[in-house]
């Protein structure tokens, strides 16, 4: 049983599924110097020949969401989605799934859930169907765990902090079992100043390690890339094909 899954975008990826397994995948690229129309046309001829060359007996597509790009964006894929979705039914008839980019992450790859980013899924597919040595896909993300750490640690430390400040506060304003005198109460406030400054601190650290976060982010989806010719719109397209997989054959 074959099936066909559509990352339908500016960059459409699109994979093969064949009785769960990947048989192969690509991008279908449209070239910017075109117009809508050529645009549209160029995207059309594409599909018709991945299903001809392919012969899917179903077919998954990720479902356009309304308000997840600018109004120009949604506008073109919509118009690239309602292309995709009338070559398809020509072909498969009603054996078309769309689903929402939450619904497909959290119901295709084990670990992944609804929020899941792209590099995230890349990895998903790579252990999955065991696309890069294990090896070596683990010292691709050992920078990756090493920052998502500390975030966890700063993360921690903040609640933490949090919580004990809010008890402070909720002392300070017991009237019969508050602080007893004046003293004690410019201690406990100075606590308090002196946590928020502290929080401000870890919150700035927050800041700093998303920014690192991002381009390691970058750094994985890469070497990933260069590992085995994996893109994320690629990965998205696997994900999509086989969430319709796992409902068609459930364990």
């Amino acid at each position: 049983m074959k099936i066909l899954g559509l990352d339908i975008a500016t960059n459409t990826g699109y994979c093969i599924l064949n009785d769960g397994n990947i048989e192969t995948y690509g991008m279908i690229n449209i070239p910017v110097e075109m117009n809508l129309l050529q645009r549209i046309s160029f995207f059309e001829s594409n599909i018709i020949k991945i299903l001809n060359d392919n012969n899917p007996d179903y077919i998954a597509i990720e479902d356009v969401i309304l308000g997840a790009s600018g109004v120009k964006t949604l506008a073109y894929l919509s118009r690239l989605n309602g292309v995709a979705l009338n070559c398809c039914y020509k072909k498969v008839q009603n054996n078309i799934s769309l689903y929402t980019p939450s619904e497909w992450k959290s119901n295709s790859f084990n670990g992944l859930n609804g929020l899941a980013k792209k590099y995230e899924i890349q990895l998903a597919v790579c252990k999955h169907f065991k696309l890069i040595d294990e090896t070596i896909l683990n010292n691709i993300c050992k920078p990756l765990e090493t920052i998502n750490d500390q975030t966890d640690s700063i993360k921690k430390s903040i609640d933490l902090i949090s919580l004990n400040t809010k008890k402070y506060i909720a002392f300070l304003a017991r009237k019969r079992t508050g602080p007893s005198n004046d003293s004690e109460r410019k201690a406990f406030e100075h606590k308090i100043e002196e946590n928020k400054k502290e929080i401000k601190i870890l919150k700035g650290q927050l800041e700093t390690n998303k920014k690192q976060i991002d381009n390691i982010y970058k750094s994985v989806s890469l070497e990933i890339m260069s590992k085995c010719g994996l893109t994320s719109d690629v990965s998205d397209s696997i994900g999509i094909a086989y969430c319709l997989w796992k409902k068609i054959n459930p364990l």
